[in-house]
């Protein structure tokens, strides 16, 4: 669940990071690279719903390709294909139509990745609901994601971009909403006497996630003041905090909602 939602989340960061450290340009065999990993992570939300929910392998594979996880695997590859058909096209866009077209690219993953991780880990309707905050917060890290190019990022090769204000207040306002999902409302350990995989596992990436995001915007509290900070490290340093936090804060606030609102349901 950890490997699946990071990955979808963050498989063409992760490729453009390898390929940056291996000094080879992205616009090359990028995004066929973040195809196939993307096309992994697909076989591998289908694996994990094998493994929660075992049947005989033929019942299961004809299941699979006619519901819903084939709707997402196809959208997912027919996604990638189309990006990369139109590449050279998309090149000689304004930057204007260059940032809607991302926008509406993310949203597409967004929902491809959230029919997989449906399909593959909320059988019951019940259990669908607990989802619903991890795909709010890779909306906003998508959209997020699709800014920093063309409108975030102007100093290139310099992690100057950020306001270290923005960090500043993301250590306390995270701190606080992890103290919230933590304490008050005892997530992690009402979730953990569930049955249902998806109750169980959602609460603790959520934790565990705040809990990343509240030391990278930590770590870049303390180099705020350091003078000016260029170079592969620092970009993507500055980068990864700036998404993991956005993401982590979306989760979170949205899991706050969304447990009150559920409350306020059953105690009704």
């Amino acid at each position: 669940m950890f490997a699946l939602v990071i990955g979808f989340t963050f498989s063409d960061d992760i490729v453009e990071f390898a390929l940056d450290l291996a000094g080879r340009r992205f616009s090359g065999a990028g995004p066929w690279l973040v195809l196939v990993v993307d096309c992994f992570l697909v076989v591998a939300t289908a694996a994990l719903k094998w493994r929660i929910s075992p049947a005989p392998l033929l019942v299961f594979l004809r299941a699979l390709v006619s519901g819903w996880w084939g709707v997402g695997a196809v959208l997912v590859v027919a996604t990638h294909l189309a990006l990369i058909s139109t590449a050279k096209y998309r090149a000689s866009l304004g930057d204007t139509a260059v940032i809607w077209v991302s926008l509406l690219v993310s949203l597409v993953f967004v929902a491809a990745m959230s029919v997989l991780l449906i399909s593959s880990i909320a059988e019951q309707p019940g259990s669908r609901s607990w989802v619903a905050p991890l795909i709010f917060g890779t909306a906003v890290v998508q959209i997020a994601s699709a800014l920093w190019y063309p409108v975030i990022d102007v100093e290139k090769g310099c992690a100057n971009d950020i306001s270290s204000t923005y960090f500043s207040d993301m250590t306390n306002i995270i701190a606080v909403v992890l103290l919230t999902v933590g304490i008050e409302l005892a997530y992690v350990r009402r979730a953990a006497q569930s049955c249902d995989p998806a109750r169980r596992v959602v609460p603790v990436f959520t934790v565990f996630w705040l809990c990343v995001g509240e030391m990278l915007a930590f770590t870049m509290v303390v180099k705020a003041d350091a003078g000016s900070r260029c170079g592969l490290a620092a970009v993507w340093h500055e980068y990864l905090s700036f998404v993991v936090t956005a993401q982590a804060l979306a989760i979170g606030l949205a899991t706050v909602l969304w447990l009150l609102v559920t409350d306020e349901v059953d105690k009704s």
